[in-house]
């Protein structure tokens, strides 16, 4: 089913879901928190495929950089 949501899970230890969400809310992606491992994002009208394509770089980049400094 069609659906404006979007779950991220991870296994990383390094990849804390509060931590994650912290770092994505600087860089301007709004988050929260599912679980341990896991952040739900929630697109809205309004937003066009550059937004999307903006926020899924900066999670990209968030992630990666946290793998480096584990």
């Amino acid at each position: 089913p069609a659906t404006n949501m979007v779950m991220i899970q991870t296994t990383a230890p390094q990849h804390d879901a509060l931590r994650l969400t912290l770092e994505l809310g600087a860089r301007g992606v709004a988050c929260s928190p599912n679980r341990p491992r896991e952040l739900r994002l929630v697109t809205h009208l309004g937003l066009v495929d550059e937004d999307i394509e903006r926020a899924i770089t900066i999670v990209r980049e968030v992630l990666e950089a946290g793998s480096r400094a584990a």
